[in-house]
């Protein structure tokens, strides 16, 4: 009985491994299960790319007047020529100050983050945002 437990067991520990070294252990949507996954879906993607970018592809300009920082997100008020605007984007390094660039998002009314537990009247949620 007990031979048969660590059998069990060590199958369930090594099954993942069985598969060889190209098989990721979870695909990303759209991709084949027998190729490398890109580094984004390893490591994760970061917001800010300093990389030059074209006004088409982020046509929004603003300067950062606050940010506040959760563990997998940043919010970012930026204000711009129709006012002061916020931000929603997964966590990056910008500052009180610096000048960035950022695509249309999606908005939300109303949106209450459950980590700040705060709720903001409009926010905009962005893919990315780029250093000027």
């Amino acid at each position: 009985m007990k031979t048969i437990f660590i059998a069990l067991m060590l199958v369930t520990v090594a099954s993942p491994t069985l598969a060889g070294p190209d098989v990721p252990l979870s695909t990303p949507p759209g991709a084949s299960p027998h190729t490398v996954p890109p580094a984004s879906h390893i490591l994760g993607n970061s917001a800010l790319n300093s990389a030059p970018v074209s006004a088409a592809s982020l046509p929004n300009v603003g300067k950062v007047l606050e940010v506040i920082e959760t563990d997998l997100y940043s919010f970012i008020e930026v204000t711009n020529n129709n006012g002061s605007v916020w931000l929603a984007t997964t966590k990056t390094k910008v500052l009180k100050g610096d000048n960035i660039r950022y695509g249309q998002g999606a908005t939300m009314s109303n949106f209450t983050s459950r980590s700040l537990k705060r709720t903001f009247p409009s926010i905009i949620f962005i893919d990315r945002i780029a250093s000027m």
